[in-house]
């Protein structure tokens, strides 16, 4: 399940119920360049739900990662970067765009200095498969 992927399982689950959360896909992969990149698909029962989750997880977003740019190969799609590192030296971008009922989240893990265009190539990339 595609809550499984965030911090706190339980809390995310019953987020995902309440907006309806109806299916997923999550893939992660390392690429050449050594980025760590997390895709996951969240699909909902209409795309006013979908609005609804978004709405809620833009604002948490705003809170932890601070001030987004947006994406111009996505409209509607966001980015945050972060350019302080985890433990393992890695700085990360959160992307965001929503199409119809379903709302795509990326998440890169990068050696700095962090680069948000790597997450917005993705990004719009899957934007484009969706519309």
């Amino acid at each position: 399940m595609v809550a499984s992927y965030d911090k706190d399982p339980t809390v995310r689950a019953e987020i995902l119920r309440r907006y309806e959360f109806r299916r997923g896909f999550a893939r992660r992969w390392i690429s050449s360049t050594g980025t760590i990149v997390d895709l996951r698909l969240y699909q909902f029962s209409s795309p006013e739900l979908a609005r609804g989750f978004s709405a809620e997880d833009q604002l948490a977003n705003g809170f932890a990662w601070g001030q987004a740019d947006p994406i111009p190969e996505a409209p509607g799609g966001l980015t945050y970067a972060r350019s302080t590192t985890d433990a393992h030296g890695y700085a990360q971008t959160l992307s965001t765009v929503l199409v119809g009922d379903v709302m795509v989240v990326l998440i890169t893990s990068q050696l700095p200095p962090v680069q948000a265009s790597i997450a917005n190539q993705i990004l719009a990339a899957e934007y484009s498969l969706l519309c």
